[in-house]
């Protein structure tokens, strides 16, 4: 969809977000981590580099915004991937990855993808539509790399943190350099299902479901080797909560029925109208998924399977539930809202990542913290925050909020995280989690591992090295011994 603005023609993304300046340093609690440029999450709604303000220079093309999704896991490797200069291409199961990055550091993405993937297609196998060929992902080292690889390819990138398009040119793009694990990982997550959903379901899928459906991936994560999802984010949960306590939120009828034109201008106004119709979104289709012990999920996926035989909403709707009067449906969401909770696995994770972004961040030529204590007081000497703009609007994540510095364990209760030495990495170490890069790397001890040990599986924020020497960050969840 085009878009104009002063100086001329402007692509959207899919989300028809505009983007804010990729530089922004922020972070999106809620497994959408963007951490100094933890920005390119999924959903430009909140100025983190996911949306974008694409300028055309080739014709034909389309945008599907994000991060790009670098998948699979790395079979045939050849030299420059389809004419583009100093990229290597590698083949997983269902993509194929042009990338200049490390073997090892790419096939960790491609392993997590293609098992992200495979969620997908087996979530969704009873629609109908074309089965993907593997599909182009590009996956740059820089930003500069990132701007000169889509310029190869007749995209001016300039202003955006990632891309999904279509056109004389198919794939996805973004570059990792800076971005933590967490950031990336959400964004292909997200970026991934709207490919996905392109395929299967074509174009039309209803604008809600479509943004509804791709959050409700984001929020996922792979745990143990397993798809984990049904999350339910707290930040986002409580945005939520407020609005509809105040009366503010989108009515549950209008927010189903909004055409594509109609979201693209309340993104484009500005105001946290333009985030909560995502939170919504995300919240609608968790509830019918689970919510009331899963009373809707068969409904749901015969709306799904409708919308992919061509019918449309309307039709789809009243074939699937029996009626196009949602008033019950909202009633019945309302009291979901009431009685959900946010999950203290994933956001247990998301305050290990802030903990250890800031610890990375504040070092200076000191030695690492050996304590929880320790990092608190140099968290908060060195006056560390994260800043974005999120469904509630602009927010500050400040090194000083005591509740970095705990987790709510499967009790219920607080624990305090602990920090324990870093072994090295096993030659023999599963590939499946990937890390972010920390700046400037370099010879000496690696830092501290980040644990919360009160949780099943546990969750270790450990270090490696990675191929050329750079420290990188990387999540584990290993069981004790007795306790599985």
């Amino acid at each position: 969809m085009w878009g104009f603005d002063a100086g001329g023609p402007v692509l959207f993304d899919a989300d028809q977000k505009l983007l804010s300046d990729s530089s922004v340093e922020g972070v999106r609690v809620g497994l959408r981590w963007g951490m100094v440029f933890f920005t390119l999450r999924s959903g430009c709604r909140d100025g983190f580099a996911r949306g974008f303000a694409l300028r055309r220079q080739g014709a034909g093309y389309g945008a599907a915004c994000g991060i790009a999704l670098l998948m699979g896991v790395l079979a045939v490797a050849s030299a420059a991937a389809d004419g583009l200069a100093d990229l290597s291409t590698y083949t997983s199961r269902f993509y194929r990855i042009h990338t200049n990055l490390p073997r090892g550091e790419a096939a960790e993405y491609g392993a997590h993808m293609d098992l992200v993937y495979a969620s997908y297609s087996k979530r969704f196998q009873s629609l109908r539509g074309q089965k993907q060929k593997p599909q182009n992902l590009y996956l740059l080292r820089t930003k500069q790399d990132y701007l000169q690889t889509l310029s190869e390819l007749g995209i001016n990138g300039v202003g955006s943190g990632g891309v999904f398009f279509w056109g004389p040119s198919t794939g996805l793009a973004t570059w990792v350099e800076g971005h933590p694990r967490g950031r990336t990982l959400a964004v292909l997550q997200h970026e991934g299902f709207h490919q996905f959903a392109r395929a299967r379901l074509g174009d039309e899928l209803p604008i809600w479901v479509n943004e509804g459906l791709a959050e409700y991936f984001e929020h996922s994560i792979v745990v143990a080797g397993k798809f984990r999802t049904g999350i339910v984010d707290g930040e986002r949960l409580a945005a939520v909560q407020q609005a509809v306590e105040r009366g503010r939120a989108i009515p549950f009828d209008a927010l189903l029925n909004t055409t594509h034109a109609e979201w693209n201008r309340l993104v484009a106004s500005g105001t946290a109208r333009g985030g909560l119709q995502y939170a919504q979104s995300w919240l609608i289709v968790h509830f019918l998924a689970h919510g009331d012990n899963g009373r809707f999920r068969k409904a749901f996926s015969q709306y799904l399977v409708g919308l992919s035989g061509g019918r449309d909403h309307t039709v789809a709707f009243r074939t699937a539930f029996g009626t196009l009067d949602t008033a019950p449906f909202a009633r019945r969401w309302e009291r979901f809202l009431k009685s959900a909770e946010p999950d203290n696995f994933s956001e247990a994770v998301n305050r290990m990542q802030f903990l250890a972004t800031g610890m990375a961040r504040t070092r200076g030529d000191g030695a690492w913290p050996e304590t929880l204590e320790k990092l608190k007081a140099q968290l908060i000497e060195a006056k560390f925050e994260l800043r974005y703009t999120g469904d509630a609007g602009k927010q500050t994540l400040s090194a000083t909020d005591d509740k970095w510095y705990s987790y709510v364990d499967d009790q219920g209760e607080s624990q305090a995280f602990t920090l324990a030495p870093t072994a090295p990495a096993s030659r023999k170490r599963s590939r499946t989690l990937v890390g972010g890069v920390l700046p400037g790397g370099g010879a000496g001890q690696l830092p501290p591992t980040l644990v919360a040990a009160e949780l099943r599986p546990q969750i270790h924020l450990t270090w490696e090295r990675d191929e050329e020497g750079a420290i990188r960050s990387r999540l584990t969840y290993p069981v004790p011994k007795g306790r599985r």
